[in-house]
Parts: C-alpha cells; sequence; structure tokens
C-alpha cells in the first residue's frame, strides 16, 4: 500500500483524540503535515514535538465552520477508479482491523458541500 511520504496531508481537529492519532500516523510514515486546530495549545504542542524530530508539521488554528464555508464554491477534481481500488485495498488491510460496518463515501468531497 502506497504511504504518504512526501506527500502534504492537511488535517483538521488534529490537536486531540483521534485527530491527533492521525497526524502522529501520517507524520510517521513521512507526510509533509499541515493540522488546522481549534486546541491551540494541544496542537502546538504536537506540532513543537514533531517538528523537533524532523517532521515537516505546520499548525494554523482555525474554526471548520467558516474553513468549510470558504471553500464551499472551490472546484474539485474528478475521482479515478483507481481511487475506489485504494480504499477498497486498504479496507482489506491490516491498517483497516478496527473498521467494520462504515460507509465511506468516495467522492471528492461532493458531500461536504
Amino acid at each position: 500500500m502506497n504511504r504518504p511520504a512526501n506527500k502534504t496531508v492537511i488535517l483538521t481537529g488534529g490537536a486531540i483524540g483521534i485527530g491527533r492519532a492521525r497526524v502522529i500516523r501520517m507524520a510517521a510514515d513521512g507526510a509533509i503535515v499541515a493540522i488546522f486546530v481549534r486546541h491551540q495549545a494541544e496542537g502546538r504542542s504536537l506540532a513543537n514535538d514533531w517538528t523537533a524530530n524532523g517532521h515537516d508539521v505546520a499548525l494554523s488554528a482555525v474554526d471548520a465552520i467558516e474553513a468549510a464555508k470558504a471553500t464551499a464554491g472551490a472546484a474539485h477534481p474528478k475521482g479515478e477508479p483507481d481511487d475506489i481500488a485504494w480504499a477498497v485495498i486498504w479496507l482489506g488491510s491490516e491498517q483497516a482491523k478496527f473498521v467494520t460496518g462504515a460507509e465511506i463515501a468516495i467522492d471528492v468531497g461532493y458531500n461536504a458541500r
């Protein structure tokens, strides 16, 4: 499975809980991580720790609802059949062992509008 090494990943809610776990996983896999958070102190601590260890992590405080409104009119790229195939491969992998009975929208964000 392709890992996100040297790819830019934008994560919202990355300061605590599951969001924090996503940041740690992506940074550990070599991604360039941009974190958008409401919990600034926790986010700053996480970004500083990972940056100090040589990872490329940037932090921005943001209101996710306002950010969604700002990007609602943006054009979205079209998906490719491989986008769905990769999701299926991931669902069958060991990394998805905790995923059961989930509906996963592979729609380039169309339903998020």
